[in-house]
């Protein structure tokens, strides 16, 4: 059963965390197409598609990281009018909306990103699951608490590597399964392609951030 959040609706991020920068895995594979120009009177589903076209290129060069932010940040007061509004009807549309608010930092998007999650399976659209639980990781990173299902992943300055943030260890694959989320096996494999990437090391060296390390060393 997915576990609900119970927050107080902050407006930023904890400062730091100890020196962590704050990421998370996507769960669905962002494309590598052209982004069009910026479109808010779209659906759902487009509004998602063009935020991950912007990602994948955020997520390749610190260049672009201002003129991305400053869109995606427009299609999540976008999106949590719709909802708020009560605007979305199919499962689709709830899936989709979800899917995009959970990319925000703001806990009223993520309580908004997992509300609409949970619609869209009670309306049918299983891929809600994750949504919703993703959205409930990112609340409680965002407020400084262990993680439940550990969809989310930090900056080390100290080690040097990418790790999964602090998570509730008692959390089973079960229970992930139960949400529509892989093992726990399959997040750690993911940080560990992290650390072993190109891409990534790129993105380190624009943001100054100290190379990967072996834990080791």
């Amino acid at each position: 059963m997915l576990r609900s959040s119970t927050t107080n609706c902050l407006t930023a991020p904890r400062a730091a965390l100890m020196g962590l920068v704050l990421l998370a895995i996507p769960l669905v594979p962002a494309s590598c197409a052209s982004t069009p120009p910026l479109k808010l009177d779209a659906t759902p589903a487009e509004i998602y598609q063009a935020m991950s076209r912007d990602m994948d290129r955020r997520g390749g060069s610190a260049a672009v990281f201002k003129l991305t932010k400053e869109r995606q940040d427009a299609r999540y007061a976008e999106m949590a009018e719709r909802v708020t509004r009560e605007e979305l009807t199919t499962a689709e549309e709830h899936f989709y909306a979800g899917a995009v608010l959970v990319r925000s930092s703001n806990i009223e998007h993520l309580l908004l990103a997992e509300s609409s999650g949970r619609r869209a399976v009670i309306l049918g659209d299983l891929r809600g699951r994750p949504v919703a639980a993703e959205a409930v990781d990112r609340i409680a990173m965002i407020e400084g608490k262990p993680q439940v299902f550990g969809t989310q992943y930090v900056y080390n300055y100290v080690t040097g590597n990418w790790q999964l943030y602090l998570f509730d260890d008692s959390t089973t694959d079960a229970e992930r399964a139960d949400v529509g989320l892989p093992p726990l096996a399959w997040f750690k494999d993911r940080v560990e392609q992290l650390n072993d990437s190109k891409k990534s090391e790129r993105l380190r060296r624009e943001l100054k951030l100290p190379p990967v390390r072996n834990p080791d060393e």
